[in-house]
């Protein structure tokens, strides 16, 4: 593998031939880029600009309908915004530093009427992708203006354009193809953010994919960013060149000649050259065969998108006291969201990793990507549940894969017993597995045998493969 040092001159070669000035593929600049990265960085960045290069290159599907938004959630200073730094000032991307959803379509009363259309921000993402590095402002709201953040952002998220009514300007809409990607970042959200969401249906999903250093690590990393020769800004940009090369080149490579315009095109982008000048490439331009598709990936994608539509459901739950004076959990069951959505943006999530990969069907290479989202969009709550009950390298676990007691799940997630009952027992209502009270009063909760493929050998090899590379 080339040094950092080396994989900078490699980034000024002219993409797209090697040495002998033979043509190459898609696959082996994906190899090429691969490397750039981890000699820059490590491979775990590399993991979350694979993601990043899916969400830019989600608009060249022809039959897409969802927009792709992703959000990398992890503790400050891990990562997340040198990743989204890879693609600033690209054609196909627009960094927005301050956002709020209401920019879509303005309703600001500091805005002339004449005016409204060139501050709309809506207009000015069709087929590119939105960067925002900082989106925990966005999470970390009062619970009304959280329900009217994730209102909007969920319409936006159809790809289908925008209606707003306001006092001001009254009625205001968009409407046709704006189709558009969104990478942003945030630290961990709140509870309270994640039981809003789980009401309103949001279409957003999440990678998180922490570096899990102890602190013997945490000592080594130190010393080699102190010891490092090369500075960060030096290796960041060797990789926004790289970044920026592979996708020009890759773009390049779908331009049909017969290119027609997409179905309900914004009235701004009515030409190919307008298009062109947007976003600088084609979009909606690759004719996708699911024919070609492996069964056995397209089953485990469906088999997830079913697992992250039960998790992702909205539980209504309350406690009371009993006739014996003890407090009961009750619930009313959970409101489970149709898992259509879910599949089509797991799905869209695999093959554009394929495209990116250099094919042009979905295959088992294209899971890891698509199980750490699925795994990364459950509430925290959940999320660390299925941690426990799945990941047998955590030193803080007794119990055999695919269960944990009580007493696991209050070390694990820092939480008290009262906490974790609640825990325990919301897992039990999505249909996820059972609270069985073992001998000696112990509380267990096990994995239904219906989910088993997360105990087994073909998880564990997709499972955070980020830190086998």
């Amino acid at each position: 593998m080339p040094t950092a040092l080396e994989t900078t001159d490699i980034a000024k070669k002219e993409f797209g031939y090697d040495n002998n000035l033979n043509e190459i593929s898609i696959a082996d600049k994906y190899q090429q880029l691969k490397q750039i990265v981890i000699a820059n960085f490590d491979s775990r960045t590399w993991f979350l600009t694979e993601a990043a290069l899916c969400v830019h290159v989600s608009c060249l599907f022809k039959d897409a309908t969802n927009p792709l938004a992703l959000i990398f959630i992890d503790g400050p200073a891990s990562g997340k915004t040198t990743v989204l730094d890879f693609f600033t000032g690209l054609p196909m991307s627009l960094q927005v530093d301050k956002f709020t959803p209401a920019s879509f379509l303005t309703q600001s009363a500091n805005v002339k009427a004449e005016k409204l259309g060139k501050v709309d921000l809506l207009p000015k993402i069709v087929y590119k992708t939105m960067l925002i590095p900082e989106m925990g402002p966005t999470f970390n709201q009062p619970k009304e203006m959280l329900m009217e953040n994730y209102a909007i952002l969920t319409r936006v998220l159809d790809g289908t354009g925008l209606k707003t009514s306001g006092g001001i300007h009254g009625l205001r809409e968009l409407n046709g193809d704006y189709l558009f990607g969104l990478l942003g970042a945030s630290t961990p959200l709140s509870q309270t953010a994640w039981n809003t969401m789980g009401k309103v249906g949001s279409r957003l999903m999440f990678l998180h994919v922490p570096a899990r250093l102890d602190r013997n690590g945490r000592l080594i990393r130190a010393r080699e960013v102190i010891a490092s020769n090369l500075h960060y800004k030096t290796r960041k940009k060797a990789v926004r060149d790289a970044t920026k090369e592979y996708l020009d080149w890759f773009f390049g490579r779908f331009k049909p000649a017969d290119y027609s315009l997409p179905d309900d095109v914004p009235d701004h982008l009515r030409s190919k050259d307008k298009i062109i000048k947007q976003c600088g490439y084609l979009p909606r331009s690759v004719d996708w065969d699911r024919d070609k598709d492996d069964d056995i990936a397209i089953d485990t994608l469906a088999f997830l998108a079913e697992f992250l539509t039960a998790c992702r459901s909205d539980i209504r739950m309350w406690t009371e006291r009993g006739e014996d004076n003890r407090t009961v959990t009750n619930s009313s069951g959970v409101v489970e969201e149709g898992v259509d959505r879910f599949a089509t943006l797991i799905y869209n999530f695999a093959r554009c990793h394929a495209l990116i990969s250099g094919r042009q069907y979905v295959s088992m290479n294209d899971i890891p990507l698509a199980l750490a989202i699925t795994l990364s969009s459950l509430p925290d709550d959940r999320r660390k549940a299925m941690e426990l009950l799945i990941d047998d390298s955590l030193k803080i676990k007794e119990s055999p894969v695919g269960e944990f007691d009580k007493q696991e799940l209050m070390k694990f997630t820092s939480c008290n017993e009262k906490t974790a009952k609640v825990h325990m027992e919301k897992l039990e209502i999505l249909g996820l597995g059972n609270i069985e009270t073992q001998v000696g009063s112990k509380t267990v909760f096990r994995l239904n045998n219906d989910l088993s493929w997360f105990t087994n050998e073909q998880f564990k090899q997709n499972y955070r493969t980020w830190e086998r590379e």
